[in-house]
């Protein structure tokens, strides 16, 4: 039987590349029996799918304003400044 790590593992691999037949059995009677490997597993595959749909989609260049560019340098500068006077002299 094999160890919720060792099944993590497995599982990671499948998704790579094709587990040998005693490896494929082994897994399948673990996730049987253990919820937990069972949701990691069927996470590891939900996020491959999404990644393999997100790189299919063209990606879009994202600009800011001059305005918005200006605010967000203003708060990080005053939060910068907030560290600064915080610090212990």
């Amino acid at each position: 039987m094999l160890t919720c790590k060792q099944a993590t593992l497995l599982a990671s691999q499948r998704l790579d590349s094709t587990l040998n037949w005693q490896h494929r059995i082994q897994l399948w009677l673990h996730l049987l029996l253990c919820p937990r490997c069972r949701r990691f597993s069927r996470q590891l595959q939900f996020l491959q799918h999404a990644w393999q749909m997100a790189s299919q989609q063209p990606s879009q260049e994202v600009s800011l304003s001059a305005a918005s560019k200006a605010r967000i340098a203003a708060r990080l500068n005053a939060a910068q400044a907030e560290l600064e006077q915080s610090k212990p002299r």
